[in-house]
């Protein structure tokens, strides 16, 4: 089994094999990001807990930044730290991972009882099958597709001799996948839990609870224990995010497990039948043939035995079918059922931890290997049974022949991209960076990669734009330079909105100013092709920075520490000179430089939330649309572009994913000229005390057309609100002045008279 699997792996992967320490598998930004943080957290991470190569000054563990941590612990451990063979042992542990998940198939197919020849043509094909393929090229440690099976067989060979040992291996899985994925350690346990469940509820009784309890406590508790200790109660980080984004979007279908999607029958009936482009990569487990039509098979031959023929028994052994039980259970979970039935979502919001897995769709994966272990194993129990030798060939033949097929055949078409590593690629090389010798790189603190990018906090998606990550990740990692961008997982709010402080238009002083350890200046990475498209809301950081470097493709410029508290003084003092000097006409609360009232305002006073940023605020319920305004807008006549303006607290989880639609119409008529939903994250110009302002501009399409502005959150849970404040609808060219005895208002701008904060 083992020659076969590797000669099956070599044919496919020969060209990685033949050189696994020059190439990395695709440029995806996930994929690019870990090899990133790998080499930083080897190179310059002198304590091995700790990753501070993203998200400059905090930090976070390894795992936030996905690296693999038992990967990166033993290449530090057998390197003495060198990051001379990363690459190799990357790319090789990949392979070895799918050739360890065709081994462990293979010894549960014997633990089943099935011969050899059967159960090494089943494994070859099941491997070759596995949706874990699919990571290969961008969530690395999520293609490791040994964990389920060697759980199943553990869990196999302990329910046919119960012993101490085997309860104590299994509960180290548990443990060995979390240093991979937190995903592949919660895959393993659901079937654990399932398995000791079902076997329960097989042989109920007091006795059973206690001795399946016993072994509980090896197998799920002790593991699971040290695991909350270790990640949850001993963090340092108390406000990682609880509720992470997308639980009931990336749940699996039943095109995902029934449809050939990722193999050429799949594209055909995407091109020509049905789109199936929504169905995401991420909730993708295709089955197989063999599993949907063999299971369909087997469950009409049960049904009539049990029902017409009034037959008991059955195929598969007992913990196996347990097995299959506790996977049909996490299929379910997998497609987020009943949870989506009847308008029982609300009831995600009392799931705690398991809340963190919001990528319901990867579950499947376990009833991927389940399910088609159950059908391979009652399939051969059928076909043996046939009196006849020459069907039985032809059947065992036929099953045999379509699961390699499928197998071998998705194996290879399921194509990856090899790039060479970065030292040697255009762009990348030291050779295109020369400053990496010229600038004196210890004399700043961190990189500080403009346009500014933010994933992680799952509040603010502040994307990056096409090679930008790329090459800021890979310069932090060949300077040493810790990178003041972040995108990793599950990283502290209140961390998160004093970066996003610190890069906005200046405001007040920004508060991460505080947390520096030092006052170097920082360097500014300007990608140019990324600044062409966002760079206007960062030029601010570009005044008075001093330029170091430039190419085609970069900028380098200094940032003294000080030019921030400065900047946000000259700021300040231009909108006290300006309010102070602008003849302005009253116009209700506000002053504006035009006669006519040219917008519309709403300071939201009078709306009593518990929570303000200035006089009173508006409090609104979440999983609710609620409307800002409808109508003509304000002095509609020439004016081609309007920006919607207000304040919105975001200091607690989920908050900052509300969105804005709007919708452009002509008053009478059905269609709209316009419709469109932007995220207030996007549009952040300034941040104080845990509120941040919006502005999102919109450009009008029609004459005399109205304008509606709806806004809501999906996201928060039920029951929870969001907070609006100080609402302006204005012209893009109008200023908006207010003035009061502490403060001055430009345009939605509360500024101090008297200090910077």
């Amino acid at each position: 089994m083992a020659i076969a699997l590797m000669a099956l792996l070599g044919a496919r992967h020969h060209e990685l094999l033949l050189a696994p320490n020059s190439y990395f598998i695709g440029d995806s930004l996930d994929g690019f990001r870990t090899m990133c943080a790998n080499f930083f957290h080897l190179r310059h991470d002198a304590d091995p807990s700790h990753f501070s190569g993203m998200h400059y000054p905090y930090g976070d563990a390894p795992g936030y930044a996905d690296t693999i941590p038992l990967l990166s612990k033993l290449v530090r451990y057998f390197s003495n730290g060198s990051d001379q063979y990363l690459l190799a042992a990357w790319n090789l542990s990949l392979v070895f991972s799918q050739w360890l998940c065709g081994l462990f198939l293979y010894l549960v197919f014997r633990e089943l009882q099935l011969p050899v020849w059967f159960s090494l043509l089943a494994a070859l094909g099941v491997s070759g099958l596995t949706p874990q393929h699919d990571r290969f090229a961008a969530h690395y440690a999520l293609s490791y597709g040994f964990v389920v099976p060697l759980t199943t067989w553990l869990l196999l060979r302990f329910g046919r001799r119960p012993r101490l040992h085997y309860s104590l291996l299994i509960g180290l899985v548990p443990l060995l996948a979390n240093q991979i994925h937190p995903y592949l350690m919660a895959m393993s346990v659901f079937l654990i839990v399932g398995y000791l469940g079902f076997r329960f509820l097989h042989q109920p009784s007091w006795k059973n609870l206690a001795w399946l309890s016993s072994h509980g406590l090896l197998q799920v508790l002790l593991p699971l224990g040290f695991l909350l200790y270790q990640t949850v109660l001993n963090d340092p980080i108390a406000d990682r995010p609880a509720w992470p984004w997308g639980f009931t979007f990336y749940k699996t279908r039943l095109q995902s497990i029934l449809l050939p999607i990722d193999l050429p029958l799949g594209e055909y009936i995407d091109k020509h039948y049905t789109d199936l482009d929504y169905v995401l990569t991420e909730t993708r487990a295709y089955l197989g043939a063999v599993t949907i039509l063999g299971g369909l098979f087997l469950l009409l031959r049960s049904a009539y035995r049990r029902w017409w023929k009034k037959e008991r028994g059955t195929l598969l052994p007992a913990s196996l079918r347990y097995l299959l039980w506790a996977a049909l259970v996490i299929l379910c979970y997998a497609a987020c059922l009943p949870f989506v039935l009847f308008g029982w979502e609300w009831m995600t919001d009392y799931l705690g931890l398991l809340r963190q897995f919001r990528a319901l769709g990867r579950f499947a994966w376990v009833f991927f290997y389940v399910a088609t272990v159950a059908v391979l194993c009652g399939l051969y129990q059928v076909i043996q049974n046939l009196s006849r030798p020459g069907l039985r060939n032809f059947c065992y033949g036929l099953v045999l022949t379509v699961l390699l097929i499928e197998g071998v055949g998705y194996l290879f078409y399921e194509k990856y991209e090899l790039i060479e590593r970065p030292e040697r690629r255009d762009g990348f090389s030291r050779a295109d960076n020369p400053w990496l010798y010229t600038i004196d790189l210890d004399r700043y603190q961190a990189i500080l990669p403009l346009p500014y990018y933010h994933i992680g906090s799952e509040n603010f998606w502040i994307n990056p734009l096409g090679l930008h990550l790329h090459r800021s990740a890979w310069a932090s990692a060949e300077s040493g330079l810790p990178n003041m961008g972040s995108y990793m997982g599950r990283t502290s709010l209140g961390q998160a909105i004093k970066l996003i402080e610190l890069v906005v238009a200046p405001y007040r002083r920004p508060l991460l100013l505080d947390d520096l350890p030092n006052d170097k200046p920082l360097l500014l990475y300007l990608t140019k092709a990324a600044y062409e498209h966002k760079g206007y809301r960062y030029a601010h950081l570009l005044r008075g920075a001093k330029q170091l470097y430039e190419d085609e493709r970069i900028r380098l410029l200094e940032l003294p520490l000080p030019s921030f508290t400065e900047r946000v003084e000259r700021q300040q003092q231009s909108f006290r000179n300006e309010v102070d000097t602008t003849s302005a006409f009253p116009q209700g609360e506000l002053l504006s430089k035009d006669s006519l009232l040219n917008f519309f305002y709403d300071s939201y006073d009078a709306g009593g939330a518990a929570h303000h940023y200035r006089g009173g605020a508006k409090a609104l319920a979440s999983r609710e649309a609620h409307l800002l305004y409808d109508g003509l807008p304000p002095a509609r006549a020439g004016v081609e572009r309007y920006v919607m303006s207000v304040w919105t607290k975001v200091d607690y989880d989920l908050a900052g994913r509300t969105r804005l639609r709007v919708t452009e119409y002509h008053p009478g008529e059905e269609t709209p000229l316009q419709t469109f939903v932007v995220p207030f994250y996007e549009y952040i110009r300034s941040v104080d005390a845990g509120w941040m302002l919006i502005d999102i501009g919109i450009n009008m399409r029609g004459e005399q057309s109205a304008l509606r502005l709806e806004v809501y959150n999906e996201d928060l849970l039920y029951g929870q609100e969001f907070y609006l404040d100080e609402f302006q609808l204005r012209p893009s060219t109008a200023r908006l002045y207010r003035r009061t005895a502490e403060e001055v208002v430009v345009n939605n701008r509360w500024i101090p008279r008297n200090s910077s904060r």
